[in-house]
């Protein structure tokens, strides 16, 4: 993909590779001839690039991975430089390790989408279905029917307090844990404004527990996923790979999951391209927030310069620190940071 502007006499070009899964090197044909350089849209930095000049045409040679792009100037006005092309030999490939320190910058989160529907006047639940069609079957009873949720999950370790269920709306239901009547004044929101969080955390209990929303349908009414929040992980059964978006991988669980200890450390597995860390195999399913990875690799003294290449990142950035001192941010193929001297 290209997009072409001219500003006085220079010729700006923004050159794309909208491609998700692969990419290569390209000569690029430019009309017209001057001086060649490449913009940094992140850094602001500029730096001139190798080019061959002839018959009115500048071509030059650029690498575009997956979902990668360049930024080029062309100043016509201006006197062509000779820049030598850069050079870099490999000199050492050090793996890291499959362990990692794991530290969370929130709260990991399971999410219960799966319902059980009792109206009115009916002594036994439904069947579990899906949040929306529970919605369905109550919006069907009409308005003014007294309704009630029920929400199971399983607990293997407790986890420590604070654990909050979060509810749009808290306030329109009756809520009990296990029989266990919960105020539903709020403490706060999560993740969105409108999202509610109630202290649950003193009412969990070993094994099966259960949530139940009981509340009156009206025409404002919209009956929607609940959610937990802690210090837990969460572990379920991975059916299939559900969906592909923009670089993400999205995946179907059965809807029985159980909480489990947060770990201090997690494993990067084996995998066709090498160790692949996988977080959401890992008690992670639901979490969107941030955390910090990491270890202590040796590196030896080459007389050269270090980069870290993270292969197939599936996050949307990665801020890299070593030795306490942030080096860089990848956030598009390809994943790779320059660290400086080694």
């Amino acid at each position: 993909w290209a997009h072409h502007r001219r500003i006085g006499e220079a010729d700006v070009y923004f050159l794309a590779n909208t491609d998700l899964d692969t990419g290569g090197k390209a000569t690029v044909s430019l009309r017209g001839t001057g001086y060649l350089e490449e913009w940094d849209p992140v850094t602001g930095e500029t730096h001139p690039l190798p080019s061959r000049q002839h018959e009115g045409i500048t071509e030059v040679t650029l690498d575009f991975p997956p979902i990668d792009s360049h930024l080029l100037v062309l100043h016509r006005d201006r006197t062509p430089v000779t820049v030598p092309s850069p050079t870099e030999d490999v000199v050492a490939e050090i793996p890291l390790g499959d362990v990692w320190q794991l530290t969370s910058g929130g709260p990991n989160a399971l999410t219960l989408d799966t319902a059980q529907v009792r109206l009115d006047g009916e002594e036994e639940w439904s069947r579990p279905m899906h949040i929306l069609d529970a919605h369905a079957v109550v919006a069907q009873a009409g308005t003014g029917t007294p309704f009630a949720l029920r929400f199971t999950f399983d607990v293997a370790v407790c986890p420590a307090p604070p654990v909050y269920l979060v509810v749009e709306s808290p306030e329109r239901f009756a809520i009990t844990v296990n029989g266990q009547s919960i105020p539903n004044s709020d403490v706060g929101w999560w993740t969105d404004i409108a999202f509610r969080k109630v202290e649950i955390g003193a009412a969990i209990r070993g094994g099966r527990n259960e949530i139940v929303l009981r509340g009156t349908f009206a025409r404002d009414t919209e009956l929607e996923s609940v959610y937990l929040i802690g210090a837990f992980c969460v572990q379920g059964k991975r059916l299939k790979e559900e969906n592909r978006c923009n670089g993400q991988v999205f995946d179907r669980y059965a809807p029985d999951f159980y909480l489990v200890e947060w770990p201090e450390r997690v494993r990067a597995s084996d995998s066709p391209g090498g160790l692949a860390l996988d977080l959401t195999a890992q008690g992670f399913p639901f979490f969107a927030g941030r955390v910090t990875l990491h270890q202590t690799v040796q590196v030896p003294s080459v007389g050269g310069r270090a980069a870290l290449e993270i292969h197939n990142l599936r996050a949307a950035v990665a801020h890299v620190a070593v030795n306490g001192r942030r080096v860089g941010t990848v956030a598009w193929p390809p994943h790779r940071v320059d660290l400086g001297a080694s």
